[in-house]
């Protein structure tokens, strides 16, 4: 990677975590950002803030989570380290203590290998499942191992009673996977109340089939490649049937259900 390339990550990390910061997606000190830069990682420093971040602030790590000369590396750097070797084609990763995904990680219910309904077409199709790892205190080694676990079935997962760890091909990918997941949320939690407004397209366990060897991080198990902004993708040669009509019924169910809901119905 050029120097020119390496700074370039750096201005982007530090800009969409000011834009996740100054939009509600995180707050105080909570949460951390990485990319991948070829024989190491950078990330945000121990206790700081995504809304006052800089360049000038950010940590390095070696993979083998040796801090390299610098500011001191977010205390859960393992986990982001874990994420990458989970999916060798990742270059960023984010970890939000966003409020929905966040209260959703605490439910005394959760499915641990699928948390969420899919209540929307969008997050059929990017993400194959959101499995939850069970908690451990920040920094505790253990959420390594956990992580890469989890992490090989889905770009994205919840840890319990913490946040939301999401994992893209580039930081806007990423960033885009932790806003999807908390909206989702929001929509988890709006619909619950509500009975039949509450029905879900799919309920749980997509993750019944394997993620695709070398399949790209937005495609999940149903293998429907993203397309957005614009229409559902047309069904390609070899993908299979059943993800195109669940994203094409949860189009339909989705506004049907919002609909009556404004409706008061």
């Amino acid at each position: 990677m050029s120097l020119e390339t390496a700074v370039s990550e750096r201005d982007e990390l530090v800009a969409i975590a000011q834009s996740l910061y100054l939009r509600g997606y995180t707050f105080g000190t909570a949460g951390n950002i990485s990319a991948r830069l070829d024989d190491r990682v950078v990330i945000s420093p121990t206790n700081s803030s995504f809304g006052d971040l800089s360049v000038a602030d950010l940590a390095e790590v070696n993979w083998t989570g040796e801090a390299l000369p610098g500011p001191k590396p977010s205390k859960e750097a393992h986990f982001h380290l874990a994420a990458y070797r989970a999916r060798p084609d990742a270059r960023a990763v984010v970890h939000l203590h966003s409020c929905y995904a966040t209260a959703v990680s605490c439910l005394e219910d959760l499915d641990l290998s699928d948390a969420m309904p899919v209540y929307t077409p969008y997050y059929a199709m990017r993400l194959p499942c959101l499995p939850v790892v069970n908690y451990y205190p920040p920094g505790d080694a253990a959420l390594g191992p956990a992580v890469e676990a989890a992490a090989a079935k889905s770009p994205a997962l919840l840890l319990r009673n913490h946040g939301s760890i999401t994992i893209g091909r580039s930081l806007k990918e990423a960033s885009a996977l932790a806003e999807e997941i908390e909206e989702q949320a929001k929509l988890y939690f709006m619909l619950g109340s509500h009975g039949p407004l509450a029905r879900p397209v799919r309920k749980r366990n997509r993750c019944r089939w394997s993620h695709r060897e070398n399949a790209p991080l937005s495609t999940g198990c149903y293998g429907v490649d993203i397309r957005y902004p614009g229409d559902l993708p047309d069904l390609l040669p070899g993908q299979d049937t059943e993800a195109l009509e669940l994203a094409h019924l949860a189009r339909e169910t989705v506004l049907g259900q919002l609909k009556t809901f404004l409706a008061g119905g």
